[in-house]
């Protein structure tokens, strides 16, 4: 990303900088082949196989514990006692 952005003309505003920044990920995630697959990142992903489980209807993902992350962990239940649960 500093590579792309040194670039590009110096952002004036943090807005102008974000687009930048979008543009890069963009870029990144759907347009440039990925090394190994010989297509972009996002279509190689959407690709594959999930695991899935069903809650009030709708499919969700299933996220592997190795690839979780703060962001994608969820919190903790204010409801639970005792050692945590989300270890």
């Amino acid at each position: 990303m500093k590579k792309y952005l040194r670039k590009k003309p110096a952002a004036a505003t943090l807005a102008e900088l974000q687009g930048q920044i979008d543009r890069f990920v963009h870029i990144y995630n759907e347009e440039r082949p990925h090394t190994a697959r010989g297509c972009p990142p996002m279509r190689a992903w959407r690709a594959l196989d999930k695991a899935t489980i069903e809650i009030d209807g709708q499919n969700c993902w299933l996220i592997p514990r190795s690839v979780e992350t703060e962001s994608t962990r969820p919190a903790p239940s204010p409801f639970v006692t005792g050692p945590s649960s989300t270890t």
